[in-house]
């Protein structure tokens, strides 16, 4: 019998997984609450790859809602933002010149209200808060 099966059936059922809210387990308020409740002494942690993927959606998400608002309907290869999108994605560290000029092209064209830069920054300071620390996975405290 292996490890796995000679476990309680307890620990599996109490498995944090994807949330419907679109949250990777335990990141929202709302599955931070329940897990809060459910499970008092569980740490919650947050792995490198679910941070920069929430924060890339996220970005995604403005650049395609004030590309809405601008023209009223989704990006073409035409605007500069939707052709510049992969560079939004990018750590702007990371960009040779060419690239920067063409990013700041792209936000000066279609960006009025600076929230896609906005965005953009917060993306960095998401992968930069990858430095810090993290634990592997979650587990209770003695």
């Amino acid at each position: 019998m292996t490890w796995w099966a000679q476990r309680s059936a307890l620990p599996r059922t109490r498995r944090v997984g994807r949330c419907r809210g679109g949250c990777a387990g335990g990141h929202c308020c709302t599955c931070r609450s329940g897990i809060r409740t459910a499970l008092p002494d569980a740490r919650i942690a947050v792995d490198k790859w679910h941070l920069v993927a929430l924060a890339n959606l996220m970005v995604t998400q403005v650049r395609q809602r004030i590309t809405r608002q601008l023209h009223g309907r989704r990006g073409t290869a035409t605007d500069k933002v939707w052709a510049s999108r992969q560079l939004l994605l990018t750590g702007y560290e990371h960009l040779t010149v060419k690239q920067k000029a063409r990013f700041n092209a792209a936000l000066a064209a279609e960006d009025p209200t600076n929230e896609i830069a906005a965005a953009q920054t917060s993306l960095g300071d998401d992968v930069a808060a990858q430095s810090l620390p993290q634990p592997s996975f979650a587990t209770t405290e003695s």
